[in-house]
């Protein structure tokens, strides 16, 4: 099946998730950091899930699969240890037109979720059409290694730069010349280096420089 690759956002949104163990564990985690609002149906759930309902970071009805669980859900996860149970669940999302995601079954899904590497903004995702789960794991393990947490401040000077040159220079040519100048410079080696003074100085220069092309 050819993917269509896109990033959702889910903030605010109802995402109902079937199934208390592991796996719905940290499909779980990663709706909490997407700031979903969460529903999780489970006769039984993980210790890690109990803290998680104990600190309300979700919504926990302690009962077996309904249809009419997936009332307002938006994106839905069948994650349960019974074929039979997720089956029904993909089946019914499918007649409401929901998004449904059924874990190690990719024939009974309409999105797939892929490995993935975060560093605040940076999101690096790979997916194999659920042909192979273990190759995108082990992709997403090299990404791990090159694309270290120096990207997260980074990105973040990258996108102060990036303001400042599109609210000051008109030019198209220059702006992208610009960009590439801050792309090249010596700012993530600093950063990695943990060398926060010297990466302020040369944003501070790098500003500088901005600012001779204004007006």
């Amino acid at each position: 099946m050819p993917y269509y690759p896109i990033h959702v956002d889910l903030r605010g949104r109802k995402c109902l998730v079937i199934g208390g163990g592991k796996v719905a564990e940290r499909k779980i985690r990663s709706l909490i950091a997407c700031e979903a609002e969460i529903t999780l149906v489970s006769p039984e759930v993980t210790p890690g899930l109990k803290d998680l309902i104990e600190k309300k970071k979700l919504l926990y009805f302690q009962k077996k699969y309904q249809e009419s669980d997936l009332d307002q859900a938006f994106l839905v996860i069948a994650a349960t240890d019974q074929s039979e149970v997720n089956r029904q669940v993909y089946q019914d999302a499918l007649r409401r037109n929901l998004l449904v995601n059924v874990v190690d079954s990719p024939e009974c899904c309409n999105f797939i979720i892929p490995a993935f590497v975060k560093r605040g903004d940076l999101l690096l995702s790979v997916s194999t059409g659920g042909k192979s789960p273990a190759l995108a794991r082990r992709i997403r393990k090299k990404w791990e290694g090159e694309f270290g947490e120096e990207y997260q401040p980074f990105l973040e000077v990258l996108g102060e730069l990036r303001e400042k040159i599109q609210g000051h220079i008109q030019d198209p040519l220059l702006r992208k010349k610009l960009i590439h100048q801050i792309l090249d410079s010596d700012l993530l080696d600093l950063l990695r280096q943990g060398d926060f003074e010297s990466t302020h100085e040369r944003k501070l220069a790098l500003l500088k420089e901005i600012g001779r092309y204004d007006g």
